[in-house]
């Protein structure tokens, strides 16, 4: 796993230098965040996922909202 997100790595790993690291595997039925000032291709996304929000700045005012009503 280490190989696959660190390009270049100075050594090869050992096996004493594995062994004290755990995994666990975490499964979702559902994930959220927020986007802000989304550029046109998260847009895009944000729609096909039908998202109801249309402008750039829907988005930056929806989380500004809910983070004025936490102030509360």
């Amino acid at each position: 796993m280490m190989h696959h997100y660190v390009a270049r790595m100075p050594h090869p790993l050992t096996a004493a230098m594995v062994d004290p690291v755990h995994v666990w595997r975490v499964d979702l039925d559902e994930v959220s965040c927020k986007v802000k000032n989304p550029d046109h291709d998260w847009q895009m996304i944000l729609k096909q996922l039908g998202h109801p929000l249309e402008t750039t700045d829907a988005v930056t005012a929806s989380s500004q909202k809910s983070d004025a009503d936490n102030k509360d």
